[in-house]
């Protein structure tokens, strides 16, 4: 996958959030650990938390299904940067 493609993901309106039974932002994290196991939590501010770079995680070999997944747990890439990728807490 390029980085254009999971920008496009990650952009994508008409994918439906799916927070399931537990915490999407933790979940979000379980999929970002898959493909880059030492990153976590990078910054946190008042009700957003941050994380990895979108190349870092292009360049770790993300799946369309779980850049997918990553969307419908409603992570996004983050406004200030938009180099990485954020979820609301």
């Amino acid at each position: 996958m390029t980085e254009k493609e999971f920008v496009e993901i990650m952009s994508d309106d008409s994918i439906k959030t799916n927070f399931g039974d537990g915490c999407n932002a933790c979940a979000g994290l379980d999929i970002i650990r898959k493909y880059c196991p030492k990153k976590g939590i990078d910054w946190a501010k008042h009700d957003v938390i941050g994380s990895v770079y979108i190349s870092e995680i292009v360049e770790a070999g993300i799946t369309i299904e779980d850049a997918i997944k990553l969307r419908s747990l409603n992570w996004m890439i983050d406004e200030y940067s938009g180099e990485g990728l954020a979820c609301f807490v």
